[in-house]
């Protein structure tokens, strides 16, 4: 059996990950020609916005991540994508970044345990900063 067009061109999961290995060799405009019919209203767009964010956080690119972690809670803001967020920033040192994170997760009214934050190993690097002490004492 022949076809016109591979089948990959047709597998979502396939062409997000070409556009992540695009983003990777900064090759931005190609990554986002790759994007580009996939990122169109309905379903999933809110998931492939999130899934996009959160690998290029984990490639190093947070500010392309910001900008489609930004397009995802613009379509809908949940506690738990701040608190993730948050876990990942701290983790590659960016505290205030990861700080406005979690102030956004407890304002959406999620993740409001202290006992949960002061348990979280992603959070370590957080602990001795002065605003951990302030968040702490919003927290039940």
């Amino acid at each position: 059996m022949t076809t016109s067009t591979p089948r990959w061109k047709e597998n979502t999961s396939i062409i997000m990950e070409m556009a992540l290995v695009n983003f990777g060799m900064n090759k931005v405009d190609e990554a986002g020609r790759l994007l580009a019919p996939l990122l169109v209203p309905g379903d999933q767009l809110r998931e492939r916005y999130i899934y996009l964010s959160n690998a290029l956080l984990d490639m190093g690119k947070p500010i392309s991540s910001d900008e489609y972690f930004e397009k995802a809670m613009s379509l809908g803001a949940g506690s738990f994508p701040y608190y993730y967020r948050a876990r990942a920033l701290a983790l590659i040192g960016e505290k205030d970044r990861a700080f406005a994170a979690l102030h956004k997760a407890v304002e959406l009214g999620g993740y409001n345990v202290k006992k949960d934050y002061e348990a979280d190993p992603f959070l370590e690097s957080l602990k001795s900063d002065e605003r951990c002490k302030a968040l702490l004492k919003k927290l039940n």
